[in-house]
């Protein structure tokens, strides 16, 4: 289940990454991209402070094109320079010139619809935020798991990078219950269906 970020905190959200962040607000109202993930988490949190350092602006996609539109988009800014291409075109960083040093992270491992299946594939609910720079969507619990820092399993598809996000945030505080363990030890050890690539495809 999902719901709405409520509209005062999406502005906030927006005012926030607005000031930090420069040409992001543009680029998400020129194209169709999602903002995901952990620098929304950071930001709807009750004690976590958003530092460039430690997060990453993580940019998802409907279609290729719209793909291409923001990496051609932000290669045409001069306050950003790109740090690194995968070679199989499945993420592209470019980090913010000047003193707060933002990682803006365009990923293409897969195209998504709607902001619902941005959310929807993420591996923990404590990641599941969301929006289009007009709208905002988190899951259920989610800000509530983000406050109690419960680490709470919602899918499994690439379980060396899912690993390595829960041993990153074990170092936040976050905890995960004894059911949750074992439920990734079962889907990793049965080779659970929705599991689609064993080898590492890290992204947070």
């Amino acid at each position: 289940m999902y719901t709405n970020i409520p509209q005062e905190q999406l502005k906030q959200i927006k005012e926030i990454l607005s000031e930090r962040v420069p040409y992001l607000g543009q680029l998400m109202r020129f194209s169709v991209v999602y903002l995901a993930g952990g620098v929304l988490r950071t930001i709807m949190s009750q004690d976590e402070a958003l530092d460039p350092e430690k997060t990453d602006i993580d940019l998802f996609f409907d279609s290729p094109e719209n793909l291409a539109y923001a990496k051609k988009y932000l290669e045409t800014q001069t306050d950003y320079y790109k740090v690194f291409q995968c070679p199989e075109n499945k993420l592209a960083s470019y980090l913010l010139k000047g003193e707060e040093k933002w990682k803006v992270q365009c990923i293409s491992v897969s195209y998504y619809p709607s902001m619902f299946d941005v959310i929807d594939s993420f591996d923990f609910t404590c990641t599941q935020f969301v929006t289009d720079w007009e709208e905002g969507l988190m899951g259920e619990t989610a800000e509530k798991d983000t406050n109690d820092k419960h680490l709470v399993i919602n899918k499994i598809m690439y379980p060396a990078s899912s690993l390595r996000r829960m041993m990153k945030y074990s170092r936040k505080g976050y905890h995960m219950e004894e059911n949750d363990f074992q439920k990734f030890v079962s889907l990793v050890w049965n080779h659970d269906p929705q599991i689609t690539d064993e080898k590492l495809v890290y992204v947070d």
